[in-house]
């Protein structure tokens, strides 16, 4: 999960790509939701662009990178994205999106910018 700066940053994340998908709640909810569940199954999706805020019940278990591209002012913001990470799961469920994985023992945290 990419967490850019702008929507223009975002943007330039969603270059025609088979395994790139924008995740947002500002397309509607029906839409948001039929996106995060693409990611609970779709091997191809690899990664999740974003900008806003992920609604606090938002749970995609398989997520394995949490990357933040923009400074986050907001430590409960920070805890809650960082949270996205370590969700655990099934390893039938992680087979789903990696079928070569065993078992999620991690993930990465990756900070590009400073923040709280």
């Amino acid at each position: 999960m990419l967490i850019a700066l702008s929507i223009l940053y975002e943007k330039s994340l969603l270059n025609p790509m088979p395994f790139v998908k924008k995740v947002t709640y500002k397309v509607g909810k029906k839409i948001a939701e039929d996106t995060i569940a693409e990611f609970r199954t779709n091997p191809q999706l690899r990664v999740g662009v974003t900008v806003d805020m992920i609604a606090t019940d938002t749970d995609i278990r398989p997520l394995e990178i949490v990357m933040f591209m923009c400074d986050v002012k907001s430590p409960a913001y920070y805890e809650q994205m960082k949270g996205r990470g370590t969700r655990i799961l099934s390893e039938d469920e992680l087979r789903k999106v990696t079928p070569d994985a065993r078992t999620k023992t991690r993930f990465v945290l990756i900070r590009l910018c400073r923040g709280n």
